[in-house]
């Protein structure tokens, strides 16, 4: 009696950022397989199925053709944003993004406050784009503006409260009063930045 023997294939399907070896057609009954593989930078292993595989690599004993399918996930890192000081201002872009995202973070000075430089994973003044390879950090950093109260007198008179280190919402109380032998006209005012 003549015999021949059979022939099996393994075929491994990979889905996403990864790599497999160990497929191929030319398998028999008994053979020792094994498959192995890994992600790509910027993704992990997710899952394994066929031939009772659970991970990577897997040693199996072939009966008949197998499929292998493998899952490999994109990784995901956290981008944190902030403002300095936190009364500064808003800054935007923050939050969770897969390996790779190109994000573009934003910011908003409050009332008061200038914009000075970016601080982290960016830097400058200009636009801020962060490409997410890692958990990583962006600061917004603003200077506090301060105004200048002048207080000028015409007549006889007296007026105190002038002085140029005040800042955005500060109170801020003008007094004075006429001399003898004046009143009390009027009084006009307003804060000038610089």
């Amino acid at each position: 009696a003549n015999y021949s023997q059979i022939n099996y294939s393994v075929t491994v399907n990979v889905t996403g950022d990864g790599w497999a070896n160990g497929d191929g057609t030319n398998y028999h009954y008994g053979d020792s397989v094994t498959i192995n593989g890994g992600p790509f930078p910027g993704s992990s292993f997710g899952s394994i199925n066929g031939g009772g595989c659970s991970a990577l690599p897997c040693t199996f004993t072939l009966t008949g053709n197998t499929t292998i399918n493998i899952v490999y996930t994109r990784d995901s890192y956290a981008l944190t944003t902030s403002a300095n000081p936190a009364a500064g201002g808003t800054v935007t872009g923050g939050g969770s993004y897969l390996s790779g995202f190109s994000v573009n973070v934003t910011q908003t000075p409050n009332p008061g406050y200038t914009f000075t430089n970016w601080s982290g994973a960016c830097s400058g003044a200009g636009a801020c784009n962060v490409t997410v390879t890692a958990d990583t950090s962006v600061v917004a950093n603003y200077s506090q503006n301060t105004y200048s109260v002048l207080v000028n007198v015409t007549g006889d008179g007296w007026a105190n409260g002038a002085g140029s280190n005040y800042h955005y919402g500060d109170s801020v109380t003008i007094n004075g009063g006429p001399f003898p032998g004046s009143s009390l006209t009027s009084v006009t005012g307003r804060s000038e930045e610089h």
